[in-house]
């Protein structure tokens, strides 16, 4: 949510008035649901967020990142699986 939020403002110049994550609960008659966080992104949110994003960046270029993905099959929607050296990998292997 926060990576979201952050890349809104770089898009549109202007602070998010509120964070809200919106979802579909599947029954026989879909219902849908939202949470809201009640603002915008705290400076400490973009802190810790930062913090992760550099520790997944270092856990790559260390190789030691799993990329969840090949096991899950989230690699089939990511737009990014073009450029993925994980993906590109299992796919030469086939």
């Amino acid at each position: 949510m926060t990576g979201y939020a952050i890349s809104q403002r770089q898009v549109t110049g202007r602070l998010e008035a509120d964070t809200v994550l919106d979802y579909l609960v599947a029954l026989e008659r879909p219902k849908y649901k939202e949470i809201r966080m009640g603002g915008p992104v705290t400076d400490d949110q973009i802190r810790q967020f930062a913090g992760i994003v550099d520790e997944v960046s270092a856990t790559i270029k260390a190789g030691r990142f799993v990329p969840n993905g090949l096991i899950n099959g989230s690699c089939s929607w990511c737009g990014y699986k073009a450029m993925c050296p994980a993906h590109l990998e299992q796919n030469a292997n086939y």
